[in-house]
């Protein structure tokens, strides 16, 4: 499935370099996926043309951005429970 998901980011990659915003980019990614007629040349790309992913390779890249992941997730968390936590105020001085 990762390989399918990235050829079709492959085929598409000129379209999803010219989105503009968040919301262009979404719409692409659902849009793509609905145009996908041709399953033959996906699958020729998914698994001949953008090559081999090195288990080694994999768990470099893992390991290289695990604590930028990790921050991010932390950052959403907080901003989160905030702004459940300003929910609560408002309602409790209602």
């Amino acid at each position: 499935m990762f390989r399918v998901a990235l050829a079709l980011l492959y085929m598409n990659q000129d379209r999803f370099i010219a989105a503009t915003d968040l919301g262009q980019l979404f719409g692409l990614m659902r849009q793509v996926v609905v145009e996908v007629w041709d399953i033959d040349t996906l699958m020729k790309v998914a698994f001949h043309d953008i090559g081999g992913f090195p288990t080694r390779r994999i768990l470099v890249a893992r390991k290289s951005q695990q604590k930028a992941v990790r921050n991010e997730l932390e950052e959403s968390t907080q901003r989160r429970m905030q702004y459940q936590q300003s929910k609560r105020m408002i309602y409790l001085s209602e």
